[in-house]
C-alpha cells in the first residue's frame, strides 16, 4: 500500500535537477583553476563551439571524467594564445591547466565551460615529466647502454626509422644517396608516425622490426624534421627511450630541433641536430675511412721498401761470403794438388835412383854373363817408369777432376744462380728457413723469387 504522505511529499526530475544546479552552482559562483588531460577535443564546423572530454587519470585508472566547452567566441582567441606560447596547437593528449565555470544542465548535467587556459602549464608539465623519464633511465641504467656499442667504420646498411610525409625524410635521402663523392648505401625505411597519440607504439614497432633483421644492418637512424615543443614530446616518452636503448644497433637521431635535447637524443648512440646533419655525418665515416686507407697505404709501402733494401743488402751480403770462401777453398785445393804433385814427382825420381843403384850393383857382381838379364831389366825400368809417369798422370787427373766438380758444386751452390734455376730463398726474422717446423702460426716470412721478392703470412 502506498504511504499518501509520500505521494504528497515529492519532487519532480525537474524540480530536483533545478535544486541540484543551485546547489552546484551556488557553491562555485566563482572561476576555477581545475588541471586536467585533454581526452577528446571537437570543434563544432557549424556552430564553432568546441567541445572537450576531460579526465584524471592515475597510472593507467581513470579517476573522473567530466565534459566541458569553449563557446565560439572565446575558442579563436584562447587557441591563439595557447599557440604563441607553446608553438603548438591545443589538442588531445595535452595535461592543461584550464580555468573553467562549473554549470549544471537539466538535460546535460554537469559541465565546464573554460574561459582561460595556461599555456606555461602545459610546458611546464612536460618538462617534468620528461626530467621524471631522464631520472628513471639513469637509474635503470639505461641511458649509456647504447653508447657504449661500437660503431662501425663504414656504416653502409641503414635502417631508416621515419614517416614519408616527415619534413626531414626527403633531406636525409637526398643528402645522402647524392653525395659528391659517389659513396653508395644500402637504405631500408621502416615506416612509422612521427607525431600523434600512436607514433611512440608506431616508432617502437619499427625498430621492433629492425631489431628481428639486425644482422641486415649496421645502424638505425631515426629522423623528423622539426616541429613545436609538444609535436616532439613523443621523442620524450620513456617507452621510445627504452627501445632505444634496449637495440643492438647503434642508433642515430636527426629529429630537427635546433635548441632542446629530446631523451631520444640522450639515448642514442649519436645525436645530430637534423637529418641533412645525420647524412653528413655518414658521409664523413666514409671519407674517415678513405683517409685511413691512404695514410695505412703510405705506411706499408714505406715498411715494404725498407724490408726489401735490407733484405737486398743481406742477399749481397751472403753472396760476399760465399764467393770468398768459395774461392778461399779453391786455392786450398789447389795448393794440396800442388804439394801433391811435388810429392809424387819427388818420390818417382827416388824410386827410380833406387833401382838404378840396385841395377848398378847387380851389373857389377853378374858380369858379363849377365847382359841379357840386365838388358831384360832394363826393359822391366822403362816400363816401370812408363807405369809410374802413368800413375802420375793418372793421379795428377784424377785430383784436377775433383777440384774441377768441387767448383762446380760450389757455383750451383750459389744463391743467385739456384734462384735463377727457378728455386726460392725463404727469411723469417734474417734467418733462412730450412723446415716447416721452423715455423708457427701468424709468422711473417719473405721468400725471394728470381724476379722479385714477396712477404707471406703463415695462417
Amino acid at each position: 500500500m502506498i504511504d499518501e504522505t509520500h505521494s504528497e511529499n515529492h519532487l519532480t526530475l525537474h524540480q530536483l535537477s533545478m535544486h541540484v544546479k543551485d546547489a552546484i552552482e551556488g557553491n562555485f559562483m566563482q572561476q576555477i583553476w581545475v588541471v586536467a588531460e585533454i581526452a577528446a577535443m571537437n570543434v563544432n564546423q557549424s556552430s564553432g563551439h568546441c567541445y572537450l572530454e576531460l579526465v584524471e587519470k592515475k597510472d593507467k585508472t581513470t579517476l573522473a571524467k567530466m565534459r566541458a566547452n569553449i563557446w565560439s567566441f572565446k575558442l579563436q582567441h584562447l587557441l591563439n594564445q595557447f599557440f604563441q606560447v607553446t608553438g603548438n596547437n591545443l589538442q588531445a593528449g595535452m595535461k592543461s591547466l584550464l580555468l573553467t565555470e562549473v554549470q549544471y544542465h537539466p538535460v546535460y548535467g554537469i559541465s565546464l565551460n573554460i574561459v582561460g587556459i595556461d599555456p606555461a602549464y602545459s610546458l611546464g608539465d612536460l618538462a617534468r615529466r620528461k626530467k621524471e623519464v631522464e631520472e628513471r633511465l639513469v637509474k635503470e641504467g639505461l641511458i649509456h647502454k647504447n653508447k657504449a656499442l661500437d660503431f662501425p667504420l663504414v656504416p653502409q646498411r641503414i635502417a631508416l626509422v621515419s614517416s614519408e610525409t616527415a619534413a626531414g625524410y626527403e633531406d636525409f635521402l637526398n643528402q645522402l644517396q647524392n653525395n659528391k663523392y659517389g659513396y653508395c648505401f644500402s637504405v631500408k625505411v621502416f615506416q612509422a608516425l612521427m607525431q600523434g597519440e600512436k607514433s611512440v607504439s608506431s616508432i617502437v614497432g619499427a625498430i621492433q622490426k629492425v631489431e628481428s633483421k639486425s644482422a641486415q644492418f649496421d645502424v638505425v637512424i631515426i629522423v623528423r624534421g622539426g616541429g613545436s615543443v609538444v609535436e616532439l614530446s613523443t621523442f620524450d616518452e620513456y617507452e621510445l627511450a627504452k627501445a632505444i636503448a634496449n637495440c643492438s644497433l647503434p642508433v642515430l637521431t636527426g629529429i630537427g630541433h635546433e635548441r632542446d635535447e629530446s631523451i631520444a637524443d640522450l639515448v642514442a648512440h649519436k645525436k645530430l641536430k637534423t637529418p641533412t646533419a645525420v647524412a653528413e655525418f655518414l658521409i664523413s665515416t666514409f671519407n674517415t675511412f678513405d683517409e685511413m686507407l691512404i695514410d695505412a697505404k703510405g705506411r706499408v709501402k714505406e715498411v715494404l721498401q725498407f724490408r726489401l733494401e735490407k733484405e737486398k743488402k743481406t742477399i749481397a751480403d751472403a753472396s760476399y761470403v760465399i764467393e770468398r770462401k768459395s774461392l778461399s777453398f779453391v786455392n786450398e785445393k789447389k795448393s794440396e794438388l800442388d804439394k801433391l804433385k811435388r810429392d809424387v814427382s819427388e818420390f818417382s825420381n827416388k824410386f827410380i835412383e833406387f833401382k838404378k843403384r840396385i841395377l848398378f850393383q847387380s851389373k857389377s857382381k853378374i858380369g858379363i854373363g849377365a847382359q841379357k838379364l840386365i838388358r831384360e831389366k832394363q826393359f822391366d825400368i822403362k816400363d816401370l817408369f812408363k807405369q809410374v809417369r802413368v800413375s802420375e798422370l793418372n793421379l795428377i787427373n784424377q785430383k784436377k777432376h775433383q777440384i774441377m766438380l768441387l767448383e762446380e758444386k760450389i757455383k750451383l751452390l750459389d744463391p743467385a744462380k739456384v734462384i735463377a734455376r727457378g728455386y726460392t730463398l725463404t727469411y723469417s726474422d734474417g734467418k733462412v728457413i730450412k723446415s716447416v717446423t721452423d715455423l708457427q702460426e701468424g709468422t711473417e716470412i719473405n721468400t725471394i723469387f728470381k724476379d722479385g721478392e714477396i712477404t707471406s703470412k703463415i695462417i
